[in-house]
């Protein structure tokens, strides 16, 4: 399968389970986020996207998405989303966030799960899919902890790696989506939508 039919896929259903957020925020980990999902490791590289003022819907000056920046990172996580709304004066460009995920998929997260599987595009779809959102969500290192979720992969062992796709931390929906995404590639079952 062309990576392009699972990351279209992927896109699809991602922002129903990573949220699309205009504003920064901090997800679970208490790391400045926005988007989908797009972590943001300092100020400088908050600057370098185009954030526009939520007022005006002008382009954001770079000391005050530094402030927006700062501001957040210093909340509490766990907040919810009104709160970071109302600490932010900047918002992402319309339709950045998922031009943003698109883009990351296909050059980030998609070429190291095929440097971790080469023979990643051999794969089912829904197994690239399920694949494709595990490290979209826990990146390389946090995917490679599955060491048994490797090893049924490795097998080609779909159902085995529908036991062993659960993740911490994350919206239950998710991981059953995730679940049923390796029982498809098994042929157990279709591979529904997200139920979230």
């Amino acid at each position: 399968m062309p990576k392009s039919d699972a990351i279209s896929a992927l896109l699809e259903v991602v922002p129903q389970f990573e949220g699309n957020i205009s504003h920064m925020y901090l997800d679970t980990a208490g790391l400045v986020t926005a988007g989908i999902g797009h972590m943001i490791p300092h100020v400088a590289a908050a600057q370098q996207i185009p954030f526009v003022v939520r007022a005006t819907g002008a382009p954001a000056a770079v000391d005050h998405i530094a402030a927006d920046y700062r501001a957040v990172a210093a909340a509490q996580k766990g907040q919810p989303m009104q709160v970071y709304q109302r600490i932010t004066a900047c918002i992402l460009a319309d339709g950045w966030a998922i031009r943003d995920a698109a883009f990351r998929l296909r050059n980030e997260f998609f070429p190291l799960l095929s440097a971790a599987y080469p023979d990643l595009d051999t794969y089912p779809l829904p197994a690239q899919v399920a694949l494709l959102d595990m490290i979209y969500n826990l990146g390389a290192a946090g995917l490679a902890k599955f060491r048994h979720l490797h090893s049924s992969i490795e097998a080609k062992d779909w159902a085995a790696a529908a036991r062993q796709c659960h993740r911490m931390g994350i919206q239950a929906s998710r991981n059953e989506w995730t679940a049923q995404q390796f029982m498809a590639a098994a042929g157990v079952n279709p591979a529904p939508g997200p139920q979230v």
